[in-house]
């Protein structure tokens, strides 16, 4: 991944550089403000070449560290929330809207059974494997973005979000250490040499507190399921919008067994 496929891909964009941008964001205000000699064109053109090569790092490790992070999401949630969904004994869907999806998905997917409410209860790991199937040939469906635009956007969100929380202790560690370097300054040149620092300076300084403050206090795991939730709602909508092929129309009878046709 370079740098052109980073801000040309919207997924790449929004859910990968924004995240490593956001991370990156507080040293290089810093920078900036106190070292004004970087403002200038050769020095700036230096600093944006380093720039981009530290953010297709960043963004491959917002990536790598948000896919690692992934299943402890899923685990503090209760599952993945497309097919938590899906189970009888979730309620983020109508009873009537969750059995018209669960109709679709046997008569559409090949050799998927799901199971009622009491063969979930018996088994329920055995139920979101069936679950987990029926998401996947929905996810395999949906791909063209234009058509379902709504889960696209609503997969970008659930990125970005996930990728920034995965990198959260890294951005308090770049923003604290940018923050404390700066406080540092202000007194060191305010106190002891007696001269009143640049109001760009102590305006840096209050916006990365701010931002320190926002990463503490909002970027947690309920803020990353807002999207997470949201996705999947639209994914599950999508069978409302997908025809069956003839060859599986009519519907199959249903297995007793869990997950075998």
């Amino acid at each position: 991944m370079n740098i052109e496929n980073l801000i040309r891909d919207r997924y790449n964009r929004e859910a990968r550089l924004m995240p490593a941008l956001l991370v990156a964001l507080p040293a290089l205000l810093i920078s900036f403000a106190w070292f004004p000699a970087l403002r200038g064109v050769v020095p700036a053109l230096l600093t944006l070449l380093g720039f981009c090569g530290a953010m297709v790092w960043l963004a491959q490790l917002a990536r790598d560290r948000g896919s690692q992070l992934q299943p402890t999401l899923y685990a503090a949630w209760g599952g993945q929330p497309s097919v938590a969904a899906l189970r009888h004994r979730d309620t983020l869907l109508p009873a009537e809207l969750k059995a018209r999806y669960h109709a679709f998905l046997c008569n559409a997917v090949s050799g998927l059974v799901l199971p009622n409410a009491e063969e979930e209860s018996r088994d329920p790991q055995a139920a979101d494997r069936a679950y987990e199937a029926g998401c996947a040939w929905l996810l395999a469906q949906t791909r063209d973005t234009k058509r379902f635009a709504l889960i696209f956007e609503e997969n970008v969100n659930y990125g970005f979000r996930r990728n920034f929380w995965a990198m959260k202790p890294l951005s308090l560690a770049t923003s604290i250490t940018a923050l404390a370097a700066s406080a540092a300054a202000i007194a060191w040149s305010w106190v002891i040499a007696g001269v009143v620092p640049p109001a760009e300076t102590a305006a840096a300084t209050v916006l990365i507190a701010l931002y320190v403050a926002f990463v503490l206090v909002r970027v947690r795991r309920d803020w990353v399921r807002v999207p997470a939730v949201a996705y999947a709602r639209q994914l599950l909508a999508a069978c409302d919008m997908l025809t069956i092929p003839k060859s599986q129309a009519g519907g199959k009878p249903r297995s007793k067994t869990v997950g075998k046709p």
